[in-house]
């Protein structure tokens, strides 16, 4: 079974799921060059078991969900969802760390662009994503991307 970037073990079945075939190898950026996916850089499961991935990533294996943006939420029903729409297209934008907080507010963590959402405040590290389904920058006083062992 071949697996892109992510898999998940069944220790009941001894088996892999290879989640839908995972993500795309290759993504092309909004201003339409190709670039290959370096894959999943964090993971986090909330209380519902839904798991979240960050990394440098922009569509599914399928090719269904093609606008992930570096941050996808898997469904439990055999697809990726995005967070919102994401913290941008471009290859220079990554998710380096993906946290699940005590409400299944979802911490991310990364390289994003000052021109994220449109706002000039838009944080260059660090975004929560909430239940109501929205990914909101946070400001924070470094220039430095985020980035957890």
């Amino acid at each position: 079974m071949a697996m892109n970037f992510v898999g998940a073990y069944n220790p009941a079945t001894s088996t892999w799921d290879n989640l839908n075939g995972g993500f795309g190898p290759q993504y092309v950026q909004t201003n339409g060059t190709n670039l290959t996916a370096d894959g999943i850089y964090d993971l986090d499961i909330d209380s519902e078991g839904r798991v979240y991935v960050g990394g440098d990533i922009q569509s599914d294996e399928a090719g269904t969900k093609t606008l992930l943006n570096h941050v996808a939420q898997w469904d439990g029903s055999g697809s990726w969802q995005p967070l919102g729409s994401g913290i941008g297209s471009s290859g220079s934008q990554n998710v380096n760390c993906v946290e699940v907080g005590p409400n299944d507010e979802v911490y991310v963590g990364g390289v994003f662009s000052r021109g994220w959402r449109d706002s000039v405040s838009a944080s260059k590290s660090f975004a929560i994503w909430n239940p109501s389904k929205v990914l909101t920058p946070v400001p924070v006083s470094t220039e430095q991307p985020i980035i957890t062992e």
